[in-house]
């Protein structure tokens, strides 16, 4: 692993996490639940997490608080009036399962201003930014020794400077996507049409392969959304963060860490893989089946996909992974996730379950050595360590 990549050291930290993900859209219980799961992970103290609203794609981020000695957790919360509103059921199960080791509270309401965008992640970056006052308050009663923050929160390194507090970048992904995020605001100053405009043109990219610029997230596609202009601000912003710190491993990116590492870019910390424990709900029935099927496999026989809680594919590109594991021959395990809806402002809540019989190619489940699931989380750390997928 370069110089510049390396495993960080213990500290001590206080947890800011978000509560009130309801105005973005999202479903609480799902979202809530995720960031629960996750919360004993990562062997290492941490100072101050403030992880965004989007508690679904920040689980990893979450789970970095496990070893807490201090750990306080508040939440930058919107609400259509000032008032607040009691915490949703989950986070009553969060502060029971976090206690006594953690303290949660939580930051005053804010209202955000009404957003054209037809992204949520607009909404998102404005309910941060209106936040910071009450994040300096609250940081300023009891300033901790360093703050880690998610890039949607990158407003708080006005915070952090004013106070400061050295401030580290976690990026829940890997480095593969992290790489095409540090370059977007580059790419930016070098083009004036939108990614979306520009459609198959190759983006070229250090550490990975070229990528079509239609193929960037979606809140990035059109340079004049305000999702547009949050993603450009807050990777802007990563020369102001201490560090980076990333959710992968030397051997699983090597060649996207390594230009990582090369260009003028903060420290780049690998602390991963984070795995989520998965869902402690998920029914005995579901889990049983699932490793009896891979119990009955040789070692280092199956593929598994699993692409995450936010992992959507259209019905199409479902049937163009069903076609090409057909052709592959493998042995698999797939976890289906029903496509999904056509509103990108709408909420983030668990789909329905899937019709495998309409989602895949005719007569595929008859011909094929598989094993396919709905659930999301499942068994996915018993199914990672299983010697059939590799595991150990």
């Amino acid at each position: 692993m370069s110089s510049k990549s390396r495993a960080i050291s213990q500290q001590a930290f206080e947890s800011l996490a978000t509560e009130n993900i309801e105005d973005l859209g999202m479903d609480p219980d799902e979202a809530l639940e995720d960031a629960v799961q996750t919360l004993t992970l990562l062997d290492v103290d941490l100072s101050a997490l403030y992880p965004s609203p989007a508690w679904a794609t920040s689980s990893p981020c979450s789970s970095s608080a496990s070893s807490s000695s201090t750990t306080t957790s508040t939440s930058p919360s919107s609400s259509s009036s000032p008032t607040t509103t009691p915490a949703p059921p989950p986070l009553h199960r969060l502060r029971l399962r976090l206690q006594p080791l953690h303290l949660l509270s939580r930051l005053p309401s804010v209202v955000p201003p009404p957003n054209p965008s037809p992204n949520r992640e607009a909404l998102a970056f404005d309910l941060l930014r209106l936040s910071n006052p009450n994040l300096l308050s609250f940081l300023r009663s009891s300033p901790p020794s360093a703050l880690i923050i998610d890039f949607f929160c990158s407003c708080a390194y006005d915070v952090s400077a004013v106070l400061g507090i050295p401030t580290y970048l976690f990026f829940t992904s890997g480095a593969n996507v992290l790489s095409a995020f540090l370059h977007f605001p580059r790419i930016h100053e070098t083009t004036s049409a939108s990614f979306r405009e520009m459609g198959p043109t190759k983006l070229e990219i250090p550490g990975i392969p070229p990528l079509r610029a239609d193929h960037m997230p979606v809140p990035t596609l059109d340079r004049d959304d305000e999702a547009y202009n949050g993603f450009l601000h807050a990777f802007w912003r990563t020369r102001d963060a201490k560090g980076i710190i990333a959710n992968t491993f030397d051997a699983l990116e090597r060649r996207a860490i390594e230009a990582i590492a090369a260009c003028n870019f903060p420290p780049l910390y690998c602390i991963g893989p984070l795995i989520n424990s998965g869902n402690k709900e998920t029914s005995a029935a579901t889990r049983s089946e699932c490793l009896s099927w891979l119990d009955r496999q040789l070692e280092r026989s199956v593929v598994f996909l699993c692409f995450g809680s936010l992992g959507l594919f259209s019905a199409e590109q479902i049937k163009e992974i069903a076609i090409g594991l057909e052709r592959s021959g493998q042995r698999f395990l797939w976890v289906v996730r029903s496509p999904p809806t056509a509103n990108p402002r709408g909420p983030v809540q668990a789909p329905p379950e899937p019709d495998l019989d309409l989602l895949l190619p005719v007569g595929f489940l008859n011909r094929t050595e598989r094993e396919v699931s709905g659930e999301v989380v499942g068994p996915q750390a018993e199914v990672l360590k299983h010697g059939s997928v590799g595991g150990s």
